[in-house]
C-alpha cells in the first residue's frame, strides 16, 4: 500500500511540473502564431502551423511588436532587449499551405528601408501592436 502511495504522489508531482511547460501560441493571421517558449515572454518569436500540427520558424525570437492585414504579417525585432532603439523591422507575406513558409520573410530592413518597402507594398495602414505574452 505504501508503494502505491508513493507512486499515486510521484505521479501528482510529474504531471504538476509539465503543467505551464507548454509553447504558448497566439495566433496572428492564417496559419501564423506569436510563439514563446517560457512563461517570462523571454523568447517570442513568429511560427507557422504546418498541416501535421508541428510549427516551423518563421522569424526568429526577440519579437517586441506586430502588425498585419490579410496578406501580411509586420514585425518588429529588437536586436538587444536593453536596447529599443535598435530594431530590426520584417514583412512576413502570408502562405497557405506550406514547408518553407520562411520564404514569405522580407528583411530585415532598416526604419527607413523599411517605410520605403511598405509604401511599394501599399501597407501604409498597418499599425504596430505591442506584443503581449501569447495564451
Amino acid at each position: 500500500m505504501k508503494i502505491s502511495k508513493l507512486f499515486i504522489v510521484l505521479y501528482a508531482l510529474l504531471i504538476s511540473s509539465c503543467v505551464g511547460s507548454e509553447f504558448q501560441r497566439q495566433k496572428i493571421l492564417g496559419n501564423y502564431f506569436i510563439t514563446t517558449t517560457d512563461n517570462y515572454n523571454r523568447d517570442i518569436y513568429i511560427g507557422y502551423k504546418l498541416e501535421t500540427g508541428d510549427f516551423v520558424g518563421v522569424l526568429s525570437s526577440k519579437i517586441i511588436e506586430i502588425g498585419n492585414n490579410e496578406e501580411f504579417i509586420i514585425a518588429k525585432q529588437s536586436k538587444d532587449f536593453n536596447n529599443k532603439s535598435d530594431l530590426n523591422y520584417y514583412i512576413i507575406k502570408k502562405m497557405e499551405k506550406t514547408i518553407t513558409p520562411e520564404n514569405g520573410v522580407l528583411g530585415p530592413f532598416a526604419k527607413e528601408e523599411f517605410q520605403i518597402k511598405i509604401e511599394e507594398l501599399g501597407l501604409k495602414k498597418v499599425e504596430f501592436k505591442r506584443v503581449s505574452k501569447a495564451n
